[in-house]
């Protein structure tokens, strides 16, 4: 009778201790479920046949709860489910550059400041980036407008990334005083450091509206043919810049 209870004793010790270890591979957020380990992300998506959806940020931090408060509403949320397994890397555990997700973060270490959050989908089959990087909308704006304006285009791209509607793309990169992009009359002014190099122009959707080559410090294209909304400009030297028409 003694040995039935000590085994019972060890069962119920071992269920918790089982029980606990998983409570620390994942977490909710918002009624979602989230893996907050790399190898349990990858595990859950090549078994349910889905890709990763990687925040990369930190929990006190208010754009990260955004965004996984905006993942778990609808149309998101049933993007998700269908899709995605969800994956939330914390800043405070995993700095951009661990073997953790260092990988799919490789650009932040040209830049001063470590953004987060940062957003990408990552594909099953190969575990490499299928969809491009997105920083998360900046609550620390005092401007409402611009605060307002940040919000409603993050959650157009973050729409058309879900969708894969979007190719793979560093919505920032650089220093801004190397690359500047601004309209002026139906002119789209485009200054950048290097000299000689080819400009893309896509629309949210990932088409490609305008390509041309570079050989000067500042170029000027016509915006007549360019459809209106938001477009991504990019150049072959590694950055990229969101216009609106």
């Amino acid at each position: 009778m003694a040995r039935i209870k000590i085994i019972i004793c060890l069962l119920v010790a071992l269920f918790a201790f089982e029980t606990e270890m998983n409570a620390q591979d994942s977490k909710t957020f918002y009624g979602m479920d989230w893996y907050l380990k790399k190898s349990v992300a990858i595990k859950a998506a090549q078994t349910q046949g889905k890709q990763i959806f990687l925040l990369w940020g930190a929990e006190w931090c208010p754009d990260c709860k955004w965004v996984k408060q905006k993942l778990s509403e609808p149309p998101l949320n049933s993007i998700i489910n269908e899709k995605y397994v969800l994956w939330f890397s914390d800043n405070d555990i995993y700095k951009y550059d661990s073997e953790e997700v260092g990988v799919y973060l490789t650009f932040l270490k040209d830049l001063p400041r470590k953004y987060f959050p940062v957003n990408c989908i990552i594909d099953t089959s190969d575990l490499t980036v299928a969809n491009r990087f997105m920083f998360g909308p900046d609550f620390s704006l005092n401007n409402t407008a611009v605060y307002s304006y940040e919000i409603n285009q993050y959650y157009k791209e973050l729409t058309a990334m879900l969708n894969g509607s979007v190719g793979n793309d560093i919505i920032f990169n650089g220093n801004d005083s190397d690359y500047k992009i601004f309209i002026i009359g139906n002119n789209l002014i485009i200054k950048s450091k290097p000299l000689d190099e080819i400009i893309s122009v896509y629309t949210l959707t990932g088409s490609l509206v305008d390509r041309f080559h570079k050989t000067e410090n500042e170029i000027t294209r016509e915006l007549s043919k360019y459809p209106k909304g938001i477009l991504i400009v990019t150049g072959s030297s590694g950055w990229s810049r969101k216009i609106v028409l």
